[in-house]
């Protein structure tokens, strides 16, 4: 079972988990954890959009005279 603190800190209401039970979640620092009334979901920090953006830029790079001349 995995235990929960809840507390204030810096004036916001955190919920504070050890870092055994946030390696039992597969989570990390930074990560969003999305909460309903039957699960838990952990979004890594880097999400989705992120990783599709940095392969977009890759390619941008990699092929920046072929863009240039399909842009003109």
């Amino acid at each position: 079972m995995i235990h929960l603190k809840i507390s204030e800190l810096g004036g916001k209401t955190v919920i504070e988990l050890n870092e055994a039970d946030l390696a039992k979640l597969g989570g990390a620092i930074g990560d969003t954890v999305k909460l309903d009334e039957s699960a838990i979901e952990i979004l890594s920090s880097e999400s989705e959009t992120e990783r599709q953006l940095a392969v977009v830029r890759e390619v941008m790079v990699d092929y920046r005279e072929t863009l240039d001349a399909l842009a003109r």
